[in-house]
Order: C-alpha cells, then sequence, then structure tokens
C-alpha cells in the first residue's frame, strides 16, 4: 500500500492493454509522473517477454487479457 508521500518517480512499470488508444493515456499519464513506461504491451505474450529484456517494479494489467 502507497503512503503519503510516496512517488513514482523513476519506476519502471509494465503496461498491458489490448486497446492502444488506453495504453497510450496510461503511458502519458506514468510519464508525466516521472515513471518510465516499459511497453506498452498488447497481448498476454507480448508483456510476458519483458520481464525478460528489461527490469520492471509495477505492472499495470487489462484484466480481459
Amino acid at each position: 500500500m502507497a503512503t503519503a508521500g510516496t512517488s513514482i518517480t523513476s519506476a519502471r512499470i509494465l503496461v498491458v492493454e489490448d486497446e492502444p488508444i488506453i495504453a497510450l493515456d496510461l503511458e502519458r499519464t506514468f510519464v508525466d509522473a516521472g515513471a518510465y513506461v516499459v511497453g506498452p504491451a498488447y497481448t498476454l505474450l507480448e508483456a510476458l517477454a519483458f520481464p525478460r529484456k528489461e527490469a520492471i517494479d509495477v505492472a499495470i494489467l487489462d484484466v480481459r487479457l
């Protein structure tokens, strides 16, 4: 659970979303907050390949994938 003063600055976030507009909106939101976005990935198979290539701190997953 996040506590007061917790920041996502420099966090590496994997965005997994099959809708490109939503994925890009999430990416922009996280980048504006100072995070580094890994991806986005548009399929589960694509997402599973990311941790092998790059370290990630957090993953945001579309529930329908």
